[in-house]
Order: structure tokens, then sequence, then C-alpha cells
């Protein structure tokens, strides 16, 4: 006589094949938990980066973040007494979320940790110490009448 469920025979093949792709996927869920994978989501988002942007809330600034790491500032004239813009250095975290900007100005370094995020189109930064996250979209064209002083 033949075993009672030997009529559900069929189903192994079919529970072999939903048991091998859960693995795969539970191993794909670790390893975008893994330090390559992280390193992976922080270029993404240092690539997305590079360019031209234009701050419009809550202030207005040109800001240019080049693939070498550096970054400019444009300022309006008076803005910071004489300078004409703020040079430094940019890079990711690991995390691929918060950026880390140094500028130095007058001899003095100033360090600058948010968290960067893409909504649509526009970009947006969150210092921990500001009111609120600042906003820009990108900027195409020549540096506005403002910052040509």
């Amino acid at each position: 006589m033949a075993h009672p469920l030997h009529h559900f025979a069929w189903l192994r093949p079919i529970a072999l094949a939903a048991s091998l792709a859960l693995c795969g996927l539970a191993l794909q869920a670790h390893a975008q938990d893994s330090p390559a994978a992280a390193g992976a989501v922080a270029q993404d988002t240092a690539t997305a980066l590079q360019g031209w942007w234009e701050e419009y809330s809550p202030s207005s600034n040109i800001v240019q973040f080049l693939p070498d790491g550096t970054v400019k500032l444009y300022l309006k004239k008076g803005e910071i007494d004489e300078l004409r813009s703020l040079d430094g250095t940019w890079k990711m975290e690991s995390d691929g979320k918060t950026i880390e900007m140094l500028f130095t100005v007058r001899g003095r370094t100033l360090t600058r940790r948010a968290e960067i995020s893409f909504d649509g189109a526009e970009m947006v930064i969150n210092e921990k110490k500001a009111a609120r996250p600042t906003r820009h979209r990108r900027h195409s064209g020549q540096l506005p009448e403002a910052y040509l002083w």
C-alpha cells in the first residue's frame, strides 16, 4: 500500500525550488547589509551628488561638488566679508547617507556633517544643528550674476 501522502510527491520539487528561492532572498538581504553593499550605496550617492546645485530653501546659494572630492560654495558679495567662495573637500561616509565637508576659512577648518538624501530631482541636506534642511535643485548654465563680482 502506498504512503498516504504519496499523491503529493509532485510537490517536492516545487517545495525545494521555493526553499532555494527563499535562501537566495535571505542571502541577498544579508549582502545588502554587508560593508561592500554599503560602500556601493555610498558610491551611488557620491555619483548622484556630483555637479552644480542651487540651494533654494531656506536661502540661496550655488554649490559645486567635483568628482575629485572638492566642493565650492559660491558666495554673494558681502555674504562673508570679501570672500567669493568657500572652498573645501567632501566625502561620503560608508553608510551612503552622511556627507562630511571640510572648509578652511582664514586658516580655520570648519567641519560640517549632514545627512544627505534625494527627493525626486532634489537634493536635501539635513544638518542636526540646523533649524530645517536645505533643499537644492540641479543648476545648469552660467553662474548667476549675483555670484560674479
